[in-house]
């Protein structure tokens, strides 16, 4: 995959939504769940994410091709799973996502850095997108955040009914975009599904890996979407 790399022909600039621009804000989720009796530290929510994200990866292959219907509490049940809670305890935090519901509720933790980020590669004549594993609210989420007027086009799996590792909706990325698969990035978070996915439809990927687990993999990655004004900015 790094041999395909020439940042010159790169257009387009594809972004995952969920631990890629936008986070989950650990600390009001610490909080909720200590009021229904479940303690766990910040550090321990990240690191039950990166082990489950092989695991919800190989769940969303068990539903096909077509978008799961609640990806957002699939993806919090597979982490507290991961942690090693109890029954009674799952069923509490499923109760919890299901009352916030959406992802602008259970997202919204966001680097200010990120706002220059998008703002710079923007000036810089980038076309910039989003495709992501979402339930359909993601527009409401990235208005209320300030994010949208930074992309040329959003895809939200819900809306199209398929959803990353499927290269449909990359293609459907690429078309909006009107570039081929070699003049796009993909940035995202889950190696199964934002890397192996944008790789199926030829488009270079690049794996944001916050703690560095994945470094054993032939991918770039990078720390947060802030690096990816070192790797363009070259070019100018």
């Amino acid at each position: 995959m790094r041999a395909q790399w020439d940042p010159r022909q790169i257009r387009a600039i594809l972004f995952d939504a969920g631990n890629t621009l936008i986070f989950p804000n650990y600390n009001k989720l610490r909080q909720s769940l200590a009021k229904l009796g479940i303690f766990i530290e910040e550090r321990d929510f990240m690191l039950a994410e990166y082990r489950a994200k092989d695991k919800l990866a190989k769940v969303l292959k068990t539903v096909g091709e077509d978008a799961h219907p609640q990806p957002l509490i699939l993806y919090f049940d597979v982490i507290f799973h991961e942690m090693g809670l109890p029954e009674a305890d799952l069923a509490k935090t499923r109760e919890l996502v299901n009352s916030r519901g959406t992802i602008a509720e259970l997202f919204n933790n966001i680097s200010p850095s990120t706002y220059t980020t998008l703002k710079l590669l923007q000036k810089w004549g980038y076309i910039l997108g989003i495709v992501s594993n979402a339930d359909g609210n993601l527009r409401k989420a990235l208005d209320k955040f300030g994010l949208t007027p930074y992309f040329h086009f959003i895809i939200d799996s819900k809306e199209v009914n398929y959803e990353k590792p499927d290269p449909r909706i990359f293609f459907l990325a690429l078309e909006r975009a009107g570039v081929q698969p070699y003049e796009a990035v993909h940035v995202g978070d889950i190696y199964p599904v934002d890397v192996l996915g944008a790789v199926r439809a030829g488009i270079f990927p690049v794996l944001v890996d916050p703690l560095g687990y994945y470094n054993d993999l032939d991918c770039l990655s990078i720390k947060s979407v802030d690096e990816l004004l070192t790797l363009f900015q070259k070019i100018f």
